[in-house]
């Protein structure tokens, strides 16, 4: 299975001709193009606890991808580890302790309700909003646990007691898509991160921010038996002018794309054949975030392009998938699924998934 997960697929009926396309292949054996959405949180960091965890609203939204053509979603799980996990005190040096009441099982029961209406989990465990140090308003604000990233014995914890009751229990169920180990690192990494984010944020030596990741996957690997990969900002840090990921044992690269990238780091123009994943080469390459509505936002060469252009587009460039940003946040495309909804149900039946031999 780890050996087919840098395949692409083989071939594919359509309209009566035969064409090769990439894709993910998930624990089932299915191989299919990766298409849908984001939806990242609802309280930001508290989705899973009893208290936080809202099954009315979250099957509601559930439902109304499910109708607008999603078959995935990218769901972040503990965002800026304010809210959770839990810690045995509020400063760096902290260790974590567990999980908020009913976490685990309020994860499995989101996962469940997913599959059942034809979707899976993406699973980003947390992101660059660790080393935020200051609030929206840029009022200062502790930084509480980013020493996840270079103290070994807090790594250790939070690994312990926080990652592995939920890989141990969602590691084997094929509602899950992927684990994402962090969204956007590159913000809080001192190589990338500009002067901007050097102010804003704690950033961290390069060196030590693959020892985080390459450690997570380390530990998430034996408990699951989907793809596991890191949320990369761009092209420009992963397979472009710089490589930060290869060599940390990813099945699957993902990279974001919004508009402000397209001069340099457009993936409608740029083909995964023409990124360089060293050691890592021929592995799948989806665009985990992207602007929400192409038609208004996008200003690259073919413009102007819908959502079904662009995920043509990127199908042909030989990347494994779309998930726009996002239902809940920002675009709201919530309030106008048009902006997905034929777009997505085109393409998903021209690019129908595909199962493996024999299965």
């Amino acid at each position: 299975m780890r050996k087919r997960l840098g395949m692409v697929l083989g071939l594919i009926l359509l309209g009566g001709s035969a064409f090769a396309g990439p894709s993910i292949p998930w624990m089932t054996g299915e191989k299919t193009w990766v298409l849908g959405c984001n939806y990242p949180w609802i309280q930001f960091g508290n989705d899973f606890s009893d208290k936080g965890y809202n099954p009315v609203r979250y099957r509601k939204d559930i439902d109304g991808m499910a109708a607008s053509g999603v078959h995935v979603i990218r769901f972040w799980v503990f965002c800026a580890m304010h809210e959770s996990p839990l810690f045995s005190g509020p400063k760096e040096g902290s260790l974590c302790t567990g999980l908020p009441e009913g976490w685990v099982k309020n994860m499995v029961d989101a996962t469940n309700y997913a599959y059942s209406k034809g979707i899976r989990i993406y699973y980003s465990l947390i992101s660059f909003d660790i080393g935020h140090k200051f609030d929206d308003k840029g009022k200062p604000v502790p930084v509480i646990h980013a020493d996840v990233v270079n103290n070994p014995k807090v790594q250790k914890s939070f690994l312990d007691n926080a990652v592995k009751p939920i890989v141990e229990a969602l590691g084997s169920n094929p509602g899950v898509m992927a684990w994402d180990m962090m969204n956007e690192p590159e913000w809080i990494i001192q190589e990338s991160a500009g002067d901007d984010n050097l102010k804003k944020n704690e950033c961290f030596p390069l060196s030590q921010m693959r020892s985080l990741l390459g450690n997570m996957v380390k530990y998430v690997r034996p408990y699951v038996k989907q793809p596991i990969s890191v949320g990369s900002t761009c092209i420009k840090w992963t397979g472009g002018p710089n490589d930060y990921y290869s060599g940390l044992g990813l099945d699957f690269f993902d990279i974001h794309f919004y508009d402000w990238m397209t001069p340099w780091f457009n993936p409608v123009t740029i083909k995964v054949s023409d990124l360089n994943f060293h050691t890592d080469q021929g592995k799948p390459v989806i665009v985990g975030e992207a602007m929400a509505n192409p038609v208004k936002e996008y200003s690259g060469p073919g413009k102007p392009l819908s959502n079904y252009q662009m995920a043509v587009s990127l199908y042909n460039n030989g990347y494994a998938g779309l998930l726009s940003w996002a239902w809940n946040c920002d675009d709201n495309i919530e309030y106008k699924p048009s902006m997905i909804k034929d777009d997505f149900i085109k393409f998903y039946k021209e690019h129908p998934p595909q199962k493996a031999q024999g299965k």
